[in-house]
């Protein structure tokens, strides 16, 4: 692993280059933590420094973060199987053949996204989600979808009958001592919350709130995106993952859900899915990372890597679409970064 300093200056250049205006990363290597802050908070409409209060968008980070591991938390209540059909418990759902797992592995055959009018609230969206048919047979591609994980958020409240703010903040964050993490930021938090796209759409610089589209038309709250946090929760996320499951004395997730989260779950499919996660196995997400690591990445320009047998974990925190989406240089950045660190 490189020192801090060859770090720093790596997120340096990469900010002069324009991958992002700013960024907060957090590298735990055998049980040593580091933290990073770097750059800009925001540049327009005016110019704020990075520090170590800013709250992020986490985008579908969202994903991996709450709805996964509530569902594997479900599952291991015996409440939920990997198997069960989604219909058996949204009924309204018009595929019987597709499941918890494809849903958790993108292989639902959904499509990605479906069109929505502009003033469609939670109720409209489900409806639309439930009266379509997959793309292709369930089980046999991957297609990265928004809509198999509104249904997995829908799924966990139908089961608990508790909303998705509650419940994560009740069986995830409160034991991880996440305190700053969650829905819906308080107003009073606003300024603390690093701005994403100035949309041409809203007409506005969009801060404090999500930036995802039927994350908003969902009133913030949504299984595939939604939640803010701080590199410091965050960094207790993934102590919790690399200690199989435990944060402190405290079990966030059994040894054998974890395990689930790093196995290739589509082994006859091009692509490398574990339940949520995008896995090392069997192509190497890198060359460096071993066959047990795992990722997930968010639209804002945030990420998550955890590699087992490595013993290590990478959190990047940026706003990369502040103030404009078009700046897509993170995509080929992210793996450069992992190859820098681990060479």
């Amino acid at each position: 692993m490189k020192d801090k300093s060859e770090i720093q200056s790596y997120l340096i250049e990469s900010i002069e280059r324009g991958v992002f205006c700013g960024c907060h990363v957090f590298i735990m290597d055998h049980g040593k933590s580091e933290y990073f802050i770097a750059g800009d908070k925001s540049v327009y409409p005016y110019k704020e420094i990075n520090d170590s209060q800013t709250i992020y968008d986490l985008a579908s980070l969202t994903k991996v973060i709450v709805t996964t591991p509530l569902i594997l938390k479900l599952i291991e209540q015996n409440k939920l199987s990997l198997d069960q059909s989604v219909q058996s418990l949204l009924p309204l759902f018009q595929s019987p053949q597709v499941t918890i797992e494809h849903l958790l592995t993108h292989t639902s055959g959904l499509p990605a996204d479906t069109a929505l009018p502009m003033e469609s609230h939670k109720p409209q969206i489900l409806e639309a989600i439930y009266k379509l048919t997959p793309d292709l047979e369930p089980g046999k591609q991957i297609i990265y979808s928004d809509l198999g994980f509104i249904l997995l958020g829908e799924i966990i409240e139908t089961i608990t009958k508790r909303s998705l703010a509650e419940l994560s903040k009740e069986w995830l964050f409160l034991p991880m001592e996440m305190k700053e993490t969650g829905y819906l930021p308080d107003p009073e938090l606003r300024q603390r919350c690093a701005p994403t796209e100035n949309s041409p759409v809203l007409k506005r610089v969009i801060r404090g709130e999500a930036h995802d589209r039927k994350c908003r038309m969902m009133q913030g709250v949504s299984g595939h995106a939604g939640l803010f946090s701080t590199i410091y929760d965050l960094s207790h996320y993934a102590m919790m993952l690399l200690d199989g499951g435990k944060y402190k004395d405290r079990t966030i997730l059994e040894p054998k859900s974890v395990s689930l989260l790093y196995q290739n779950c589509t082994p006859n499919i091009s692509g490398n899915r574990g339940i949520g996660f995008i896995s090392s196995d069997p192509l190497r997400i890198t060359p460096f990372h071993s066959k047990r690591a795992i990722m997930h990445t968010g639209f804002t320009g945030t990420s998550i890597m955890v590699d087992f047998d490595l013993e290590l974990a990478v959190i990047v925190l940026s706003n990369r679409i502040h103030p404009t989406r078009d700046n897509s240089l993170i995509l080929e950045w992210r793996n450069q970064f992992y190859e820098f660190l681990m060479k």
